[in-house]
């Protein structure tokens, strides 16, 4: 895995700024996955509860 040099330091400063990389990462592709859901199934009452 590539890394950047900001990150190979053990820092807190590094860790914390990779945790909020990944965490920017999730809610992209978590927001992504969920316009996929809705553009195939559409946006009704039964895929809400999923």
């Amino acid at each position: 895995m590539i890394v950047p040099s900001f990150i190979k330091k053990q820092t807190i400063a590094g860790a914390a700024l990779l945790i909020a990389l990944i965490n920017f990462l999730s809610k992209f592709v978590g927001f992504a996955r969920e316009m996929l859901v809705a553009n195939y199934f559409g946006a009704t009452g039964r895929l809400m509860f999923f």
